[in-house]
């Protein structure tokens, strides 16, 4: 333990997962919270609190393909001894996220057998407002970029220091971070690719490796069986031109790669677009030459690590940012090497501090300029964020004045009404001690469809508040359809703006119940001209 403490590295370190600690937990209440997170906080809680065990995971963007269940597992028991609490989930999200900073440090003094290049890289990490987000980011790819790292440290350890075991923890952490993205299957070309360049290929090591991959994503084999084997029969689907983008040219593809490619340094380091570009075009051209004509494995490595995403915008079927998970990893390495040539080996100490001030400022910047928008690189619903949400309830509660009140609402997916329910389950009942009354679209078999609302509820006099989520992928005629409806059974009084959400308190003037055919029929005859937003604060 002395010794220990008398570890210069060791306080390093510390002070850099400090560091991280503090960046992330900037912002805190900021959680983007929409369908997905309440989905997947109601079956969490099932799983711990009723033993409702699941063997398939959260749907992928191909239809009938689902991720690991693994996620589900590790965040039960955080929502089920916080009653639901979101910022426990998120704290332990954030702890399991900070692992990657001494992880990368032990990476890249392997790679380079340098002190200063690891601790630059850890700082990268640290600070960099990609990792930050990760370690925000409520849903099954944030672990992924801790086992991503793991996964590539023992492939090195293998490849290059001869451990023994390392192909078979590549396997093992390679297998976790399939279950938490099964997009990152893809990552067996870059590791065969990696072995046949560094060592002698042994059948024995790769088929135990097979093995224990086999094992870690066992519960997605499991659940392949179970249904049918619907996610195979979606990914043959989605390649034979049944689902997905098509039609698009190579230089389209390129484009598509490239642009998200050049924003990595941009969320990780420069928070310029036009930095970015020429950072990452000049880190692509050094590395290449460092890689071919100096015949240097180390930056072949992590060249490969950090290029090889590019391959699934040839599928035609992507276009999310975090196709890129990881990524940032070996860019911190290669850019804390490049560091190191050009300043700390030359003793220019003051321009590579300089730098990372700069990358320092960056991040901060970026934190500060989205601050309360949640993990903005990552979600499909925009505005969707924790602290806006219960502040609404707060609004409906405080303008209730501790009565009965119902509620319906307008959400994205449409008439779903997951999201609301969770909120007012785990926050609202908590916090106010009752439940409104929902007056919105059957909730039979949807996640949330258990939670129990108010149902001493009787006359027609009394309050309804009508919720808009954001407009972002919610049909117009839709929204005005229902909005058409509820001015048939009560008339609005106030409207008060929360970002981009909206909350219509409603006076009720008709004990009526909810008609989707009254809407439809609306939207049919195209009878929606006098429907607007009224009384808006």
């Amino acid at each position: 333990m002395k010794k220990l403490l008398k570890n210069k590295t060791f306080w390093i370190l510390t002070g850099l997962v400090f560091l991280g600690l503090v960046f992330r937990l900037y912002s805190f209440s900021s959680i983007t919270f929409g369908y997905d997170q309440a989905r997947d906080a109601f079956i969490a809680q099932d799983i711990f609190l009723k033993g409702d065990l699941k063997i398939l995971g959260p749907s992928s963007d191909i239809h009938g393909l689902h991720h690991g269940v693994l996620y589900w597992y590790l965040i039960s028991p955080f929502y089920a001894f916080s009653y639901g609490g979101v910022f426990a989930v998120k704290l332990f999200v954030i702890l399991v996220g900070l692992l990657a900073i001494p992880l990368i440090y032990v990476l890249a003094k392997k790679i380079f057998n340098n002190f200063w290049i690891g601790i630059i890289s850890a700082f990268l990490i640290a600070v960099s407002y990609e990792a930050v987000l990760y370690s925000h980011w409520l849903s099954n790819p944030s672990f992924a970029f801790v086992t991503i790292l793991l996964s590539f440290l023992f492939l090195w350890m293998y490849v290059k220091e001869n451990f023994k075991y390392g192909l078979f923890a590549t396997a093992f952490f390679w297998g976790l971070s399939v279950q938490f993205e099964i997009f990152l299957l893809y990552q067996a070309a870059v590791f065969f690719i990696i072995l046949i360049l560094y060592r002698k290929i042994n059948v024995k090591d790769i088929f135990i490796s097979f093995i224990i991959f086999i094992f870690a994503i066992s519960p997605l084999l499991i659940g392949e069986i179970k249904f049918g084997y619907s996610g195979a029969l979606g990914v043959v689907s989605f390649f034979t031109g049944y689902a997905g983008e098509r039609g698009q040219t190579i230089s389209e593809m390129w484009q598509r790669a490239g642009d998200k490619l050049f924003m990595i340094p941009y969320y990780n380091f420069l928070s310029s677009t036009g930095a970015s570009f020429v950072f990452t075009v000049i880190l692509l051209i050094v590395s290449t030459i460092y890689s071919i004509l100096l015949r240097d494995k180390r930056v072949t490595f992590l060249l490969l690590w950090f290029i090889s995403p590019v391959v699934l915008f040839f599928t035609g079927s992507t276009n999310i940012y975090f196709v890129f998970i990881g990524c940032a990893i070996p860019l911190a390495m290669l850019t804390a090497f490049y560091l190191h040539e050009l300043f700390i080996k030359k003793k220019a100490y003051l321009s590579c501090a300089l730098f990372l001030l700069f990358v320092f400022g960056s991040n901060i910047y970026l934190l500060y300029e989205n601050k309360g928008k949640g993990e903005i690189l990552f979600s499909v619903q925009q505005d969707m964020v924790y602290d806006t949400q219960t502040k609404m309830l707060d609004f409906m509660y405080e303008e209730a004045g501790g009565k009965p009140f119902r509620i319906n609402t307008i959400t994205n997916p449409l008439f779903i009404n997951t999201t609301w329910s969770f909120l007012f389950d785990s926050y609202g009942r908590k916090t106010y001690g009752y439940m409104p009354f929902y007056w919105g679209y059957p909730q039979n078999g949807q996640f949330g469809e258990n939670v129990v609302y108010s149902k001493d509820f009787k006359g027609s006099q009394g309050l309804i508040f009508l919720i808009h989520e954001p407009s972002d992928g919610i049909p117009d005629f839709y929204k005005n359809g229902i909005i058409k409806f509820e001015n048939t059974r009560s008339k609005v009084i106030k409207t008060k703006k929360f970002g981009e959400f909206n909350v219509e308190k409603r006076v009720i003037t008709a004990d009526k119940p909810f008609l989707k055919e009254e809407i439809d029929e609306s939207i049919k005859n195209n009878d929606l001209r006098d429907v607007k937003l009224e009384g808006l604060e």
